[in-house]
């Protein structure tokens, strides 16, 4: 939270101080070998998690909120040449709007001495307590400096990845990548008010 000087009414910064948390997980993961080096895993995972601090909005301090997940990857080599993998995740997380998925495919094609690689993907991170939840309150004036926004979706980006590995010495290796990526959600600091700034996805 916001601090300052009593006597001299000058601003101390930003203190976390009185911060409190809990957090309990518990999953499984079942893998598996199947013929032609096929392999596979899936799993899930859920848990429970709180928060006390002074900086969060009284309705959301110290709530218990669930959270849980699941995911499933698999891999294939063909002809000792071609690798394939594909993974996918779907979390629903304490804070996330619902639920919310990424996944990563590539194909790999090599050779004793060079290699190609197509690899495309998504991912994302959760929203903090802060972004969401946050309430910062100055103490001499009772203005709110700067409030969660609740609802924020959670920032992901996309991306799209050619790679090569080339072995043209025993002594060299040479990994050129091009890449194109798309970040989504982007979470920015709405800080135009004077007063209850706050969060915005652009």
């Amino acid at each position: 939270y916001f601090q300052t000087d009593a006597r001299q009414g000058q601003f101390l910064g930003l203190s976390y101080d009185g911060l409190r948390s809990r957090d309990e997980e518990t999953g499984f993961d079942l893998r598996f070998v199947f013929p032609y080096q096929i392999k596979a895993a899936v799993g899930a995972d859920g848990g429970f998690e709180d928060v006390e601090a002074p900086f969060i909005h009284p309705l959301e301090n110290g709530k218990l909120r669930a959270r849980y997940g699941f995911y499933a990857n698999a891999s294939a080599e063909l002809k000792k040449q071609l690798t394939l993998s594909a993974a996918f995740r779907g979390d629903n997380s304490a804070l996330l709007n619902g639920m919310h998925f990424a996944g990563r495919g590539s194909i790999v094609y090599h050779r004793n001495r060079w290699a190609l690689r197509l690899t495309a993907g998504s991912a994302y991170r959760d929203p903090t307590y802060v972004e969401v939840a946050g309430r910062f309150i100055d103490p001499q004036s009772n203005l709110i400096l700067l409030e969660g926004t609740p609802g924020l979706n959670a920032p992901q980006i996309t991306a799209v990845e050619l790679g090569a590995i080339l072995l043209p010495h025993s002594t060299l290796t040479i990994k050129p990548t091009v890449y194109v990526a798309e970040l989504s959600n982007l979470m920015v600091e709405n800080f135009e008010p004077l007063v209850r700034k706050t969060f915005d996805n652009e």
